[in-house]
């Protein structure tokens, strides 16, 4: 069913979650992939729309556009036996917060533009 975003972040905050897979035909860059990211979730996602961007070897796995389901298999194999899982988790998180974080991307923005006006 459908849940609200709070209930999603106390769900993620409050149960270990092993990954996040998102095998969509045609996405942008999902929301909803961001914010599992966000704590820490490894992820699984098809490469298509945006997916590329927020989904690679560090943060989990990126599937063909069509996967097949040894793709996903593997993809879930991949995950499973990484070498340190917390490892994948904490560049997860990294990478939401380095590039996709709202507050640090809003501040950034900002000042961006506040610079070139004062120039």
């Amino acid at each position: 069913g459908q849940l609200s975003n709070q209930e999603i972040y106390t769900f993620y905050a409050t149960h270990p979650v092993d990954v996040f897979a998102l095998v969509s035909e045609s996405e942008g860059l999902s929301v909803a992939t961001m914010e599992a990211q966000s704590f820490g979730i490894p992820l699984i996602a098809t490469d298509v729309g945006g997916m590329s961007e927020i989904v690679n070897d560090r943060t989990g796995r990126l599937l063909p556009a069509q996967p097949t389901t040894k793709d996903i298999a593997d993809a879930l194999v991949f995950i499973s036996d990484h070498t340190s899982i917390e490892e994948l988790r904490d560049n997860s998180r990294e990478y939401w917060e380095k590039n996709f974080n709202a507050v640090a991307n809003y501040d950034a923005f900002v000042k961006e533009l506040l610079s070139t006006m004062i120039k």
